[in-house]
C-alpha cells in the first residue's frame, strides 16, 4: 500500500496565493530575499508603502539591486532564458542566458554610441 497523495502543485500555489493577500508585506518580503541577489538590502520594515488609492505605492524601500544581474549573469550562460514562438507552428527559436546577455550588451553599447549616459530615458516603441 501506498499514502494517498493530499496535494497537488495547484494546492500549493492556492496556499501561497492566499499567503500573499493574507499577509503581502512578509510573504514578498521573504520571497525578495529567497529569490534577488541585493546590492543594499531593503528595509524589511519598509517592503510595502503607499496603495494604489493614491497611486504612491512603493516596494522594498532602500533597496537596490543590479535587474541585469539578477535576470542575466547570475545564470548558467549554457542554459536556455527563453523560448520564442513565432506566428507558424515551426517558428521556435531559444535564446540561452549567455546568448541574452550578448544581445543586451549589443543594445546597450548601441545605445552608449548614441550618446545615452546612465540615468537618461529610453523609450522604445512596439507595434
Amino acid at each position: 500500500m501506498y499514502e494517498a497523495k493530499t496535494t497537488s502543485s495547484f494546492d500549493k500555489y492556492m496556499k501561497l496565493h492566499q499567503q500573499s493577500i493574507d499577509s503581502p508585506t512578509k510573504y514578498w518580503g521573504q520571497l525578495a530575499k529567497d529569490v534577488l541577489t541585493w546590492d543594499v538590502p531593503f528595509d524589511s520594515h519598509r517592503v510595502l508603502q503607499g496603495g494604489f488609492e493614491n497611486g504612491d505605492v512603493r516596494w522594498f524601500a532602500g533597496g537596490k539591486l543590479n535587474v541585469a544581474y539578477n535576470a542575466l549573469d547570475r545564470h548558467d550562460p549554457k542554459a536556455v532564458a527563453m523560448i520564442w514562438e513565432g506566428d507558424e507552428p515551426d517558428d521556435i527559436r531559444t535564446l540561452t542566458y549567455g546568448e541574452m546577455t550578448a544581445k543586451v550588451s549589443q543594445i546597450a553599447n548601441a545605445l552608449k554610441a548614441q550618446g545615452v549616459q546612465k540615468g537618461d530615458v529610453v523609450t522604445i516603441y512596439m507595434p
